[in-house]
């Protein structure tokens, strides 16, 4: 679920594509159960970015298509600086940890042995124990990816969706950021082959050729319609789920663009939805 917020966080103007190219993964080094209140910390030291709680909610708080500082020194694919260019998620935990016989903690804060993990490290990223992403949150932030590709899918590529950590080392600051490093149950490059793998079971980019979404359906398609419709100016949370809200909110674009009123998205409300 992608929840907007009224905490506005300071931007720097419009991606030169229009739209981010990619997506940095942080972690807050703060509570797990934080999302607003990361938000309130960003906006007081001037970054901008999207914040997950443990249950996966994202909170936004800035226009997407804005770009604001959160990656500092970094490069990627030849780009450096990338905060202008890519989009941030701060997922909220504490991050890398430290074992003291058998407990661990992050500074003197003791996190449960069930929510740590090993991570052996490779050539971008640090080897230690770190607190666990839950699995809402992983599973949130491979939906974040499809919603991103999806709204454009020439400009979002899953090639850059790519940790801090393994920016610094690009940059020549190898361990200089540890994040997501072992949080994620899996390599960075993993991650991407991922994306690419739940992208081919959902072409986004043709939905109306094909799809007829209606009140009970969930997926990608219906994170495609809720962005549509929160782009044409409807206040609606995108959480993938069609359920009555998002019948209504439908139902009010239909009758907004004298469609056929019926609460579906045929072929003619998909054209209206994609010219917006």
């Amino acid at each position: 679920a992608i929840i907007p917020h009224n905490v506005k966080l300071k931007t720097k103007g419009r991606y030169p594509k229009g739209s981010p190219e990619g997506l940095v993964v942080h972690y807050s080094v703060a509570p797990p159960t934080w999302g607003l209140e990361c938000l309130q910390y960003g906006k007081g030291a001037g970054y901008t970015f999207l914040s997950m709680n443990n249950k996966g909610q994202v909170y936004q708080a800035h226009d997407i298509d804005k770009w604001g500082y959160h990656a500092g020194k970094s490069a990627w694919a030849g780009s450096k600086y990338v905060s202008s260019i890519f989009a941030g998620i701060e997922i909220n935990c504490w991050g890398k940890i430290r074992k003291k016989g058998d407990k661990f903690y992050s500074g003197s804060r003791e996190i449960p042995a069930s929510q740590a993990r090993w991570f052996d490290g490779s050539k971008t990223q640090i080897k230690g124990w770190y607190q666990k992403y839950t699995t809402e949150q992983e599973e949130s932030l491979v939906n974040l990816c499809m919603w991103l590709k999806a709204r454009n899918p020439d400009v979002f590529k899953f090639e850059n969706v790519v940790g801090h950590d393994e920016l610094r080392a690009e940059f020549g600051l190898y361990g200089d950021k540890q994040d997501p490093g072992g949080s994620l149950s899996m390599h960075m490059p993993q991650l991407r082959t991922l994306l690419h793998k739940r992208w081919s079971e959902f072409d986004a980019t043709k939905p109306y050729k094909t799809i007829v979404l209606e009140k009970g359906d969930v997926g990608y398609a219906v994170q495609v319609l809720q962005t549509k419709l929160v782009k044409a100016g409807y206040q609606i949370e995108i959480d993938g789920k069609f359920g009555p809200i998002t019948e209504k909110t439908l139902i009010d674009f239909q009758k907004e663009h004298g469609i056929e009123v019926d609460g579906k998205t045929d072929q003619q409300t998909w054209e209206y939805l994609y010219k917006k």
